[in-house]
């Protein structure tokens, strides 16, 4: 810009330079300088009207006076729209004393058409160029002249022309002074082509930043505010009139999400350290009306070509839902579902920290280990629903009798685990006893039948002596299981002989049970099926999941949750894994061979992947079989892999190599993530069943199914959901793009040997419902 002045001055002294010339010869002419007309002459006339103006009134100008002192019927000014073609818009047309607006005209054809410098021709020009335009759009022209206007670097940006019926008489020096108001001209029409740039740039800069979803608040030098977006209006609750010239901190409130503290001006902070200013994610925004939000931003110096800031750019967005969400998020993955109490991970988390402060500061805490007494007789006869709310009432129970300190957390079934800071051996005693007073007043009424239970609790000091949280838990464990012994319904602080008798407890149900139903196998393997939810696909699903029961003296069912935990404390989960791969392999041979497409998947425990030797007798399995490896998927559970992603990798490799399928079971059940999966060749995800159930209502387990189902995938993975048990569940599990899902309401588990039978019933049954 400053060079496009500095040429408009030159013209200007140009002109005077004219001025002067012209006045020279005025006065040889006219040595009396006399003019009977007016006390200026026409040159001089012609620059005061042209002096001083700028843009449209000086090309206004021009046409008009240039038109007068020339005494010719029309002049022109025009900016050039199409080199190539010719094309120029008119500036300013002034003809037989009137202007002619918003002309298009075209040079080719003309005298001037490959000409760039002055082109004048007398008389004759339409009859010498009779195809011109140009020269027959008002009348036909016979005295003509045009020059081309160049910019600063000499390429054509407009025309300047005249034109006369009759012939032209002008001389040099009128030549002379249409060249001098040219260059006026081109200088003056660069200009403005500048400035029209510079305002189509800026009008566009605002447009986006009106656009763009995040919020944008510029300032000055000085920090205060010169712009701001509407985004940032709705988020500050300010109109962008009303903040202009404020400073931002009174405008935009910050405070720590986490403190409450007021958080300073990012914009001082920016424009005293000159560099990009990164607030923590945990800043809250207070709007003008009190509303608060989230938001995460940066503010960003403006710096002028000399390195000085001129300025600050703020650009934040809210993130209230996505903070809220994983808030939401954590607190699951961290309490318990049911009763919203801190589950077992995030329990020892805490017990650990209360165990670090008795070594630090030599506090004393107590650990409490609870087992509802006679929960399974109300959960067997009255049904889970009414044992689920049984555990909700007496967690309220419990809740009430404990300080807000306190932590109460389930550790899975009835059994809870309370942690007393600050709280001595015997004021831990005394708690213990509310509690199972509390416990034992209390009667539960469901289905118009009052039922009572009772609890035992195992105490356990905490102290700097105390080694580790699994020692604490071990030993409340133990002293829970003495005040059972000892009659139920009382307290018991723990003892070393406690784990001596929990010990021979533990043998007597390991040599009584375990032992001898794996001798007799007196096991059953059943089987659930596995629906696809591809309303497209049809005919019969041969998918399924092979599930194991232990058979008690009466034939009863014993439920995986009720002996798997004593088998893998007592390292009998390999031999059971064998045992039900064995099983397949040889007393079902038959079904894999009447289903070709048959897959079967079959559980893996964490001994089992830790044994190196599963592969090798996994591939003598179908060596011996006419099982094939196609037919079979392991499935190991998602905190399995996590501990043993070596083994698991390298049977994998191995298995997965052979062309046996993989999944992984019970996925969401903890703070799960993709990024260990990346690296394992895993065929299927099967969702855990805690966070389907209620994805209908449940607008958190419903996101992160959809999550969880959209990275599976992204890697490939097919994805199996858990505990469908409603249509409404596999409704919305269809809608989120579900592969499979797997439910009593899609087949209860039947028994291998029922399989021919009952397989069209179930899956045909399953088939209807799904599609």
């Amino acid at each position: 810009m400053v060079e496009l002045f500095l040429v408009a001055g030159a013209c200007i002294v140009l002109t005077v330079v004219v001025v002067l010339s012209w006045q020279k010869l005025s006065e040889n002419s006219d040595p009396e300088g006399k003019n009977p007309d007016s006390h200026l002459n026409p040159l001089e006339f012609l620059i005061e009207s042209t002096f001083g103006s700028t843009g449209d009134t000086f090309f206004y100008s021009l046409a008009r006076e240039l038109s007068q002192f020339l005494s010719i019927d029309a002049v022109l000014v025009a900016s050039c729209e199409d080199r190539e073609q010719g094309n120029f818009t008119t500036l300013a047309y002034w003809c037989d004393g009137s202007y002619i607006m918003n002309q298009n005209i075209s040079v080719l054809n003309s005298p001037c058409e490959d000409i760039n410098g002055l082109c004048y021709l007398e008389t004759s020009a339409s009859e010498l160029y009779p195809e011109s335009s140009l020269l027959t759009a008002q009348f036909k022209v016979a005295g003509f002249f045009a020059i081309r206007l160049l910019d600063s670097s000499g390429n054509p940006v407009g025309l300047l022309a005249g034109m006369h019926r009759s012939a032209l008489g002008l001389g040099k020096d009128k030549l002379d002074i249409i060249r001098h108001f040219s260059a006026r001209a081109a200088a003056e029409l660069e200009r403005k082509l500048a400035a029209s740039d510079i305002l189509s740039a800026k009008e566009r800069a605002q447009v986006t930043l009106h656009s763009i979803g995040d919020a944008v608040i510029t300032t000055d030098s000085a920090g205060r505010i010169d712009y701001m977006n509407p985004v940032a209006e709705t988020l500050t609750g300010w109109r962008y009139h009303q903040v202009m010239g404020m400073s931002l901190e009174a405008v935009l409130h910050l405070e720590d999400d986490i403190t409450g503290e007021v958080i300073p001006d990012p914009a001082l902070r920016c424009l005293s350290e000159k560099r990009i200013v990164s607030p923590k994610s945990d800043n809250v925004l207070v709007a003008r009306n009190g509303e608060r939000y989230s938001i995460q931003g940066s503010a960003g110096p403006m710096l002028d070509s000399k390195g000085d800031c001129i300025g600050v750019v703020l650009v934040f967005k809210d993130v209230t839902d996505s903070h809220r969400l994983q808030k939401l998020m954590v607190h699951k993955a961290t309490h318990d579902p049911l009763t919203g109490l801190v589950n077992r991970s995030e329990f020892e988390h805490r017990l650990k920290q209360a165990l670090q402060s008795t070594k630090e500061y030599e506090n004393t805490h107590a650990l409490l280990y609870l087992d509802l007494d006679q929960f399974k007789l109300v959960n067997d006869a009255a049904g889970h629903v009414a044992g689920d709310e049984l555990l909700k009432q007496v967690c309220t129970l419990l809740t009430n009798q404990l300080r807000g300190r306190d932590t109460l957390g389930r550790l899975g079934g009835d059994e809870f685990s309370v942690l007393l800071e600050n709280c001595p051996l015997s004021k831990a005693s005394k708690v213990a006893q509310i509690l199972i007073d509390v416990i034992r007043e209390y009667r539960f009424v469901w289905d118009e039948k009052t039922y009572q239970v009772g609890v035992s609790i195992g105490i356990v000091p905490i102290t700097a002596e105390s080694t580790s949280t699994a020692e604490l838990m071990a030993r409340a464990d133990q002293a829970c299981y003495s005040a059972k012994d000892l009659g139920r319904g009382r307290a018991h602080v723990y003892d070393v002989k406690d784990a001596e008798l929990a010990k021979q407890h533990g043998e007597i149900l390991q040599i009584s049970d375990l032992r001898e139903a794996l001798s007799k196998e007196q096991f059953q393997l059943l089987y659930q099926p596995i629906i696809s939810l591809d309303t497209d696909k049809t005919g019969i699903s041969t998918h399924a999941e092979v599930l194991l029961r232990m058979l008690d003296q009466a034939g009863n069912y014993i439920l995986p949750g009720s002996f798997l935990p004593a088998a893998d404390r007592f390292g009998l989960m390999q031999a059971i894994d064998r045992w039900v791969i064995g099983k397949v392999f040889k007393d079902y041979a038959h079904l894999f061979m009447q289903n070709p497409h048959l897959l079967l998947s079959l559980n893996l425990s964490a001994n089992s992947i830790a044994d190196d030797s599963l592969g090798d007798y996994i591939a003598q399995m179908f060596d011996s079989s006419v099982v094939l490896p196609q037919q079979i998927c392991f499935e190991v559970n998602e905190t399995v892999v996590t501990n043993n992603l070596s083994n698991m990798g390298q049977l994998i490799d191995r298995l997965g190599g052979m062309g046996c399928k993989f999944a992984l079971d019970n996925f969401g059940s903890g703070l799960s993530n993709f990024s260990f999966i990346k690296n394992l060749k895993i065929d299927f995800i099967k969702i855990d069943g805690g966070l389907v159930r209620d994805i209908p209502e449940d607008a958190i387990d419903n996101a992160m199914v959809e999550s969880i189902n959209t990275m599976g995938h992204l890697l490939g993975i097919r994805t199996v959901a858990e505990c469908a048990d409603s249509e409404s569940i596999i409704q919305t599990l269809k809608s989120l793009g579900v592969d499979y899902a797997q439910g009593f309401y899609l087949g209860n588990p039947v028994p291998m040997d029922e399989f021919g039978g009952a397989k069209s019933t179930i899956y045909n049954n399953s088939r209807t419902q799904v599609n």
